[in-house]
């Protein structure tokens, strides 16, 4: 049976503070629970992080629904965030949020509940930082992160070609992975000389770092430092089963799964199949997929079964779940017999079906499915503005946040987030508030949207960005150059 957990189906964020059946939610991306049980939900398209409480409320985490970047040190459910796209817990239990827009990675102390950067500085289209704290560094679109046993976080730095590593003692950052360049770098040479695009990250056991690097996996030895392939050839399509993984080709990796002997999942997004790397001969299978987008045949053998644009994957026991975006379900491959079934998802496009059976439930873009220590599911139900859960004893799916209209509130009032009452075109802002150049001058203007900027034109852009232009040294910390550009909004009347 499939419920609604989270989520009316409309983007926006009314709710907060009431049961999640009733909330609204605006793009929800990342999920992961913290030490209680509870769900921390990365909501994008609101700039909010929330939390669905056991008990089935909704609670802020982050996030006013502004899209902007708040200093550090205030309370992180009055602070701004531009658009959080994941989330992760650090060996302490801070909330850790990558801010895709910002190009940084927050941290929500769990005590004080205040915000501070761990690593980036919110500077647009920039690279920066290496060898200092990782607060000073300067990020382009950072998305996945993971944390190894020892508190070290890596971060994919997407738009920077690199995977940064933020020292779990010492706090500095550092390029663990990648140049300046993309893609298809030589093998066996340390994994800062080599080129990635790390679109998705993953550890397995032994603290090894797995990299969706375009259309191939790459793995950077946790001791030495060494980055090899493991799958891929670099070539965009479909080939390769039955042979050596480095022979393979995908179409656009989604999704990165690592059981406990090693061997490595791949959601192999284009192909409409997850393939397979055992770990003891290094030879690449589908597991579950025919390869094309059609009507789905229950208890079917995987591999002729129909799967339409898997996204994320997830292990519980011996199966492993994928999340079919385009087919609106929720699969189930039984690792041991190699069948395959739906667990949640008629196939159906929509929203329906909470209080009955997961089977008969309706999705629009399934994209995530994570499993908590009872063996409930908790999905992203992305274009329904949802997280659905299904009960692991009576396959009842409910809704557990999110009622899938647009607008922002507390529990006391309606605001509507700035991003979601947005158009297309509104939202997309091109310039961005600080831009750091390779010779360390610092431009500082405001943000324009697409609209705003096609009537400036570029000229008196330009003007702008030279009126508001001022130096740098090497010698003048971060610290102090904030202080001087607060003086100087302030001066302006821009704080």
């Amino acid at each position: 049976m499939i419920s609604t957990v989270a989520g009316t189906g409309d983007c926006g964020t009314d709710g907060i503070g009431g049961q999640a059946t009733a909330a609204r939610l605006c793009h929800p991306s990342g999920l992961r629970f913290d030490s209680s049980g509870a769900l921390v939900i990365a909501d994008e398209g609101s700039n909010r992080v929330v939390r669905l409480g056991v008990d089935g409320l909704l609670t802020l985490i982050a996030g006013n629904g502004q899209s902007a970047f708040s200093e550090d040190g205030e309370l992180a459910s009055v602070a701004s965030l531009r658009n959080p796209i994941a989330v992760n817990f650090d060996l302490s239990g801070n909330l850790l949020i990558a801010e895709r827009d910002a190009e940084v990675v927050r941290k929500v102390d769990r005590t004080t509940g205040k915000l501070s950067t761990v690593a980036g500085l919110s500077v647009a289209s920039s690279f920066a930082g290496d060898g200092g704290p990782a607060t000073y560094a300067a990020m382009r679109e950072t998305q996945s992160v993971v944390i190894d046993n020892a508190g070290n976080l890596f971060i994919a730095d997407i738009n920077n070609s690199r995977v940064r590593k933020v020292d779990g003692v010492t706090g500095l950052i550092s390029t663990y992975a990648g140049t300046d360049r993309c893609c298809n770098s030589a093998d066996g040479v340390a994994a800062v000389d080599s080129n990635v695009r790390p679109f998705a990250l993953a550890l397995d056991g032994q603290n090894n770092l797995l990299i969706a690097d375009n259309n191939r996996v790459r793995r950077v030895d946790g001791d030495s430092g060494i980055i090899v392939t493991v799958a891929g050839n670099g070539q965009w399509g479909y080939g390769g089963d039955g042979g050596g993984a480095l022979d393979a080709r995908f179409s656009t990796i989604r999704g990165l799964a690592i059981d406990s002997s090693g061997n490595i999942f791949i959601a192999d997004h284009g192909n409409h199949r997850v393939r397979k790397i055992d770990s003891a001969t290094g030879v690449i299978t589908t597991l579950a997929g025919n390869g094309r987008c059609d009507a789905f045949v229950e208890g079917s053998q995987a591999t002729n079964a129909s799967i339409c644009g898997p996204a994320g994957l997830s292990l519980r026991g011996k199966d492993l779940l994928i999340a079919s975006e385009w087919g609106n379900r929720i699969h189930r491959v039984d690792l041991v017999t190699g069948t395959m079934t739906t667990v949640a998802g008629s196939g159906g496009w929509g929203f329906a079906g909470d209080g009955a059976s997961a089977l008969e439930a309706n999705f629009r873009h399934p994209t995530d499915v994570q499993v908590d220590a009872q063996g409930n599911l908790f999905i992203v139900d992305r274009a329904n503005q949802r997280i659905r859960r299904v009960d692991g004893s009576t396959g009842i799916i409910s809704s557990v946040a999110g009622i899938g209209t647009p607008g922002f509130s507390r529990a006391t009032g309606a605001r509507r987030s700035k991003r979601c009452s947005m158009n297309r075109s509104q939202q997309r802002s091109i310039i961005p508030e600080i831009f750091i150049s390779p010779t360390l001058r610092i431009v500082e203007f405001e943000w324009f949207t697409a609209r705003q900027a096609r009537r400036l034109g570029p000229s008196r852009i330009a003007r702008k960005v030279a009126e508001r232009s001022s130096p740098v040294s090497e010698s003048e910390s971060v610290g102090t150059y904030s202080a001087r550009r607060r003086a100087s909004r302030a001066a302006r009347g821009l704080e």
